[in-house]
């Protein structure tokens, strides 16, 4: 583990020992399904087991990090929010969930302007994640891509479902 690592798990790890009692949950790509980190001993083991370099995509939302393959990402608030969905669908992810995780509103069927909105915006993010060697298929990110996603239960809340 590198100083900057070491150093986010330790105040990730005393923020939580200080009162702010965060349940943490997270899913990776060797993983069935969420997992919890309810104690700072779990989240310390979390961040000790799961490094970003292990990881093709790494979304770390409690300390606002998104990093590919090590190297941060420059990325929006809503490209966050998308990707964190695309990654959490998995196959199952649709043009109307990416609509909703940007725009925070449905997609209405047969509405041309924002079909067209979700189409220029899709194109952009995915050049973007390319330039990271991130690759996207049909509104998830590529099978066989490794990633991890780690956040804290009440961003979930405020920003919809996993």
């Amino acid at each position: 583990m590198n100083m900057t690592e070491e150093r986010c798990a330790i105040e990730a790890i005393e923020a939580i020992e200080e009162g702010r009692k965060e349940l943490m949950a997270y899913i990776h790509s060797d993983a069935d399904g969420w997992m919890e980190a309810k104690t700072a001993l779990q989240l310390r083991q979390v961040y000790e087991q799961h490094r970003p370099l292990q990881y093709d995509l790494y979304l770390d939302l409690s300390k606002g990090e998104w990093l590919a393959r090590g190297q941060a990402m420059e990325l929006s608030e809503g490209d966050v929010c998308v990707l964190f969905r695309m990654v959490t669908e998995g196959l199952s992810c649709t043009s109307e969930m990416i609509f909703t995780a940007r725009y925070k509103q449905e997609l209405e069927p047969g509405n041309k302007k924002d079909r067209g909105r979700l189409d220029s915006y899709y194109r952009r993010l995915k050049e973007r994640l390319k330039l990271y060697g991130i690759t996207t298929e049909h509104y998830t990110v590529k099978p066989g891509t490794r990633y991890f996603v780690i956040y804290p239960e009440q961003w979930n809340e405020k920003t919809g479902k996993r």
